[in-house]
């Protein structure tokens, strides 16, 4: 099972890159949509005029999907950013520019919302949430939780409010002793609390823990680039990774109308394609 998900989820990332159009961001091309801005990797500027729409990297082949139709049809250039979410909210408090921003999980858009500039986030899409584990690790559904008990096993998660994924493990952890009596308290008192900057993959090939919590997309796009096992969580203990929009409240017109096109039936679709559930 474990081969089988992170295949097919592999296959529907590249499946999807592969048929949009004007999807593949390059250094040379001046900033459209569908392409990176460059701000965090390249050191770029968005074209002027552009509407800056800034977006977690796990949404990327829908939103440059998106991005690239809806300047299509208005004619209104978008410029694209991708990241963590928590990277790119914190850039965004600092002061850098941004007037949409697509987020993993809801902690980082509703910290910028708090402050009064940017508007309540709303959930427009979800991930399942998958057990990302080492090699020598197998796996079911049924067995998901048994495993991260198991006293061999280190698990690895973000602290709660410093990444999406942090919120989601820790929530997780809050319903597990609905199934198992006590599995908070192990669950708890055996995590490896791990910083906002190492990513989950590259802490178990390195063989520094051997389970975490990941949403599902990423999961399998990891995974099938590495010999990680990927198993969805069991119903009962997926309490889901919800995508949430908001933009800055003194954004534009066409800025407005971008995000509204980010909630649209065509959306939706990208959305799914993604493996994405909606509302």
């Amino acid at each position: 099972m474990q081969v089988t998900r992170a295949a097919w989820l592999s296959a529907c990332l590249l499946a999807l890159a592969a048929c949009l159009p004007g999807c593949t961001p390059t250094r040379e091309s001046a900033p459209s949509a569908g392409q990176d801005t460059g701000q965090a990797a390249f050191g770029g500027a968005p074209a002027p005029g552009a509407i800056r729409l800034w977006a977690d990297s796990a949404l990327r082949p829908a939103v440059q999907a998106i991005a690239s139709r809806h300047e299509a049809r208005t004619g209104q250039p978008v410029a694209l950013t991708f990241g963590p979410s928590a990277a790119l909210r914190q850039r965004i408090s600092q002061g850098q520019e941004a007037d949409v921003f697509v987020a993993a999980g809801s902690t980082q858009p509703q910290q910028l919302a708090s402050g009064g500039q940017w508007q309540p986030p709303a959930v427009i899409a979800k991930d399942s949430l998958c057990l990302m584990t080492a090699p020598r690790l197998t796996v079911a559904p049924a067995t998901a939780l048994g495993a991260l008990l198991r006293a061999d096993v280190r698990v690895g998660a973000y602290q709660p409010g410093a990444e999406p994924l942090g919120d989601a493990f820790w929530q997780l952890v809050d319903r597990a002793d609905q199934l198992q009596s006590g599995a908070h308290a192990t669950l708890t008192a055996k995590v490896h609390v791990l910083s906002g900057g190492q990513p989950l993959r590259e802490e178990l090939m390195q063989g520094r823990i051997d389970a975490a919590v990941q949403g599902c997309i990423g999961a399998g796009a990891d995974a099938a680039s590495t010999a990680l096992g990927i198993t969805p969580l069991p119903a009962a203990l997926d309490t889901g990774l919800p995508y949430t929009l908001t933009w800055r409240l003194k954004a534009s017109e066409a800025a407005r109308q971008l995000a509204q096109a980010m909630q649209s039936p065509e959306a939706v679709q990208q959305w799914r394609a993604l493996g994405l559930q909606t509302p």
